[in-house]
């Protein structure tokens, strides 16, 4: 019994980790995109980034992360953990990232390289805090 679940916590946490580094990704990639090849102002630029990775994790938590799409209980609990988390962490950083761009003159890639790797860090431990699969207690 204690294998198998400990045989959980860790698939559980390499799916968290392959599903973070893809989002990361995506968040790079889109930011890329609208801020140097289509010229939006950084700041929305970070946002567009943000909804796409924010909706690439929020399915791939209902489905991949979890594998228990059938459990509505769950599912909505953890739907609002995860949205608050990921509200919070749009604002914190939208205004980490306005500090260091207009405040101290830090160019907009590399300061959302920055943030992206502090609240990665920090969304990391509230994720391993709040979401656990059910039988890894």
């Amino acid at each position: 019994m204690h294998r198998a679940l400990e045989t959980t916590r860790r698939s559980y946490l390499a799916r968290y980790y392959v599903m973070a580094l893809v989002g990361v990704c995506i968040n790079f990639g889109t930011f890329w995109i609208l801020y140097h090849a289509l010229g939006v102002w950084y700041l929305f630029a970070a946002i567009g980034a943000f909804v796409l990775r924010f909706l690439f994790k929020f399915a791939s938590i209902r489905t991949w992360l979890f594998l228990d799409p059938h459990a509505p209980k769950s599912l909505r609990t953890h739907s609002a953990y995860f949205i608050i988390l990921e509200l919070s962490s749009l604002a914190a950083s939208s205004l980490l990232l306005v500090t260091l761009v207009e405040g101290l003159r830090f160019p907009p890639f590399g300061a959302l390289v920055g943030i992206v790797a502090v609240m990665s860090a920090g969304n990391a431990v509230l994720t391993k805090t709040f979401f656990r699969p059910r039988n890894a207690t």
